[in-house]
């Protein structure tokens, strides 16, 4: 079944990821992709498009499938191909939750920031000098 749910409050978007077998969107923009983050952490096998972070997120082929935006063929097949092979989408799955892990962990995050300061200021005490 596909279901296209609209907004959704936070806890029904985690009950709906834990049925799912597959998370589609395909946008013509994103800046982040906090939804494409969610879908990883739930372990979601993603079809996305090459826009904003999502490149960022989602590694094409390894743990999704990334098509242009509004390609109705390129969804369609991306669909059918990871909706047939439930071994690869276990596989995604295991990947995603770790990758998640990995990237999306408060640790990494601060760890990411006090690295973006400490440039900032090194680059503000070279331009002083």
């Amino acid at each position: 079944d596909v279901s296209f749910a609209g907004p959704l409050p936070r806890d029904e978007i985690a009950r709906r990821c834990q049925r799912a077998d597959l998370f589609v969107l395909t946008p013509h923009e994103e800046a982040f992709g906090n939804v494409f983050a969610e879908a990883l952490a739930a372990g979601l096998p993603v079809i996305g498009s090459r826009v904003g972070a999502i490149p960022d997120l989602v590694a094409d082929g390894a743990n999704g499938v990334l098509v242009p935006a509004g390609d109705a063929a390129a969804i369609a097949h991306a669909v059918r191909a990871l909706g047939h092979d439930p071994e690869r989408r276990a596989r995604i799955a295991a990947r995603n939750r770790e990758r998640a892990e990995q990237m999306l962990s408060w640790d990494t995050a601060a760890s990411a920031y006090l690295s973006l300061y400490a440039e900032l200021i090194d680059a503000r005490r070279e331009a002083a000098r």
